[in-house]
């Protein structure tokens, strides 16, 4: 019989893996090892025998987002709000600080290619 493991991570429960009778435990193959703290291993490692996933034993953690990408949402996010501000009312002026960017991003968009 196991019981499962759990941590509080950003507020949430999450489970980690499985205690069994031996008093082993094993994460669950699907945890990433990077939102695993210090902390909660040294305590784990205390209690337990820990037996970890194999394939996220090298798995580096999670980085940025390419600079691309981030432009590219920014571009679509600045064309939502020209179009929001536009149908909401045709005669509003659009700030001229979201055509400068707006135009901007086109710009280095253009240039990524």
């Amino acid at each position: 019989m196991s019981k499962e493991i759990y941590v509080m991570i950003k507020g949430e429960k999450v489970v980690l893996g499985n205690v069994n009778s031996k008093k082993q435990f094993t994460f669950r193959e699907d945890i990433d090892m990077s939102i695993v703290s210090k902390k909660t291993m040294e305590r784990l490692e205390d209690m337990y025998e820990i037996y970890k996933p194999k394939h996220n034993m090298n798995k580096p953690p999670i980085g940025l987002k390419p600079k691309k990408y981030h432009s590219l949402e920014r571009l679509n996010e600045v064309r939502s709000a020209i179009v929001r501000y536009v149908m909401y009312d045709d005669k509003l002026p659009i700030p001229v600080e979201w055509i400068e960017e707006y135009n901007e991003l086109i710009r280095n968009n253009d240039r990524r290619k």
